[in-house]
């Protein structure tokens, strides 16, 4: 697994660089992940049509940087949950799609594989560390999950896009160390 990325208290990064950082986290008193197939296709017809551009901004995150009851530092999402989790399960299928054994096209997994680079590794674990007690979440999660699946086997998003998302999108990063003042922020 990659070195943790230290975020500055404010900045810029790629999704790749977000998705990357293994302290983050949705605490538990966020809402519920309530993204439906239309916010998934607005979000991919933004990056099919900004796919020329050398960067696109996706909005900013504010993050609460706090430890865990394991005294263990996270990065506690405050704002930013729907575009975050939407944002790890197209890695998550992404790397379905493209695993070796599902795939007839080696040069595209290959292609792929270049460009998650170590994702294919800490997006998966960061996904497995949540929990979420909402079954308004997990239901969301899961028929997004499959959506995506779709778009992608369809060739919809194709391996551009995908090397465009991760690599020129880009979010502003909002690191607060008081809580309430991380609250008042958002």
């Amino acid at each position: 697994m990659s070195e943790s990325i230290t975020l500055q208290n404010k900045t810029i990064i790629s999704v790749k660089q977000l998705l990357s950082e293994c302290l983050l986290t949705i605490p538990e008193y966020q809402r519920p992940y309530k993204w439906n197939q239309h916010n998934i296709a607005s979000l991919f017809n933004d990056i099919k049509t900004q796919c020329d551009k050398p960067a696109y901004r996706l909005g900013s995150i504010v993050l609460h940087k706090s430890q865990d009851k394991d005294d263990k530092d996270v990065l506690n999402i405050v704002d930013g949950q729907q575009r975050t989790l939407t944002l790890m399960l197209t890695v998550m299928a992404i790397i379905k799609n493209y695993h070796p054994d599902h795939s007839t096209k080696p040069k595209e997994v290959k292609a792929i594989g270049k460009i998650l680079g170590e994702l294919a590794n800490t997006v998966p674990a960061l996904a497995k560390k949540q929990e979420f007690a909402s079954d308004i979440s997990i239901y969301n999660l899961h028929s997004n999950f499959q959506e995506i699946q779709r778009i992608i086997s369809r060739g919809e998003l194709s391996i551009e896009h995908i090397d465009f998302l991760l690599n020129q999108c880009e979010v502003v990063i909002f690191i607060l160390e008081d809580e309430s003042e991380a609250f008042q922020f958002f």
